[in-house]
């Protein structure tokens, strides 16, 4: 079935759940999480066949990127697997979910009449020098943490999507979440932290800070 509108994703998989023992969302990251989330608590088993760029979630769960792949994986399953939700506002997430500059980029990528790396790449490019840093006040585990950053960032799985690993250590079924905090740096660093977001070495950087955060069930 074709979702039509806005959050009609989510009024099929509601109208559906009782019909099927499976559910597989085919789109971009926005379906996959929309679709996925409506699924929480339910005993229908949920699968991803990726059709966007960025395949965030997809790629974390090493999900080949080609219709065929996934279908073939689909179909040759064993046993599902269980994974961590993150609710945030009041809104669940599958993945990823922050604010800063990493949300500002995210919404200008929604609203780009082209999709893909190279746009999501002239995106941050065009922003990252003119994004106004924020000052934070973050509640951790009973401590208080002040800071201007660039991005705080609430993860789930290990990357935004397009193998950009802001959170390298975070896995889907641990109990836990990991905030990724990466505090303002001078211009020609820039380089140097997209190189280590890219390789799995971000949290080596002198301006990003990761807190573990307890996962309450």
């Amino acid at each position: 079935m074709y979702s039509e509108y806005h959050q009609h994703a989510q009024e099929i998989v509601l109208q559906q759940l009782k019909n099927f023992d499976i559910m597989i969302a085919v789109g971009r990251d926005g379906s996959v999480n929309q679709i996925g989330t409506s699924l929480i608590n339910s005993s229908v088993v949920f699968g991803i066949i990726p059709s966007g760029s960025g395949n965030g979630l997809a790629r974390h769960l090493n999900i080949l990127l080609n219709f065929k792949g996934a279908i073939e994986l689909i179909n040759s399953y064993q046993q599902p697997i269980k994974m961590d939700i993150a609710k945030m506002n009041g809104h669940c997430f599958l993945s990823t979910a922050g604010t800063g500059f990493d949300a500002h980029v995210a919404w200008k990528f929604s609203t780009a009449t082209t999709r893909g790396f190279l746009t999501y790449a002239k995106i941050i490019l065009q922003e990252l020098f003119r994004y106004k840093i924020t000052k934070y006040e973050l509640e951790i585990n009973d401590q208080t943490i002040k800071m201007k950053a660039l991005a705080v960032t609430i993860a789930n799985s290990n990357q935004y999507g397009n193998n950009a690993y802001v959170s390298p250590q975070s896995k889907l079924n641990d109990s836990f979440l990991r905030l990724i905090s990466i505090k303002s740096f001078p211009f020609y660093y820039a380089p140097l932290l997209v190189f280590r977001l890219f390789n799995k070495n971000l949290l080596k950087s002198k301006f990003v800070f990761q807190h573990t955060l307890i996962s309450i069930h």
